[in-house]
């Protein structure tokens, strides 16, 4: 039997039969904030690279997944380690669509150009398979910022407030000796 499938027992038919699990207790569950608080130059490993695309084919970013490596001192204890935050660089804005100047200055490539110094993959010129395969593993620094909460319509056409997150800025290469 898949996981989506009903079990039709008798009288009770329409419900679902599903196999007891006994959670226990929760009074030591505790929810881990998932804000991390912003730090400089943190040790990052990419640990997954994908292609966002909007609906239209305007804009083009690439959304990356980045590791934590060594953790983040706070208060003096190091804390952290191993969560991962998702940063978004964009790669390509339409020039007919998006005619600020911050796209005309080219200033939307400047984290892009930031990540290809800091991973040392200069060869690239081009946004491919190839090329987010290559920045998978790779140890960069980088500053972890708090962004704001942007407001959003639901569904349902209520205004909500949104979720503050984290982003990853001002990427460098790892000096020789952190990278040990």
């Amino acid at each position: 039997m898949g996981p989506d499938e009903v079990v039709q027992a008798g009288e009770d038919a329409g419900f679902q039969v599903i196999d007891e699990v006994e959670i226990g207790t929760l009074e030591d569950v505790k929810e881990i904030p998932r804000l991390i608080p912003p730090a400089k130059n943190v040790k990052l490993y990419i640990g997954e690279v994908k292609v966002n695309t909007n609906k239209d084919n305007t804009y083009r970013s690439l959304n990356i997944r980045f590791i934590i490596s060594d953790g983040i001192d706070v208060g003096g204890e190091l804390k952290y380690k191993g969560m991962g935050v998702f940063s978004r660089l964009c790669y390509y804005a339409d020039p007919e669509v998006y005619t600020k100047d911050f796209f005309k200055n080219r200033q939307h490539l400047v984290e892009l150009k930031n990540l290809i110094a800091a991973t040392q993959l200069t060869d690239s010129t081009k946004i491919n398979d190839t090329f987010c395969t290559e920045l998978k593993g790779q140890t960069i620094l980088g500053n972890l910022i708090q962004r704001k909460a942007k407001a959003y319509t639901d569904k349902e056409g209520n205004e909500q407030p949104g979720e503050p997150s984290n982003e990853v800025v001002n990427l460098k290469k790892v000096s020789d000796e952190d990278l040990v």
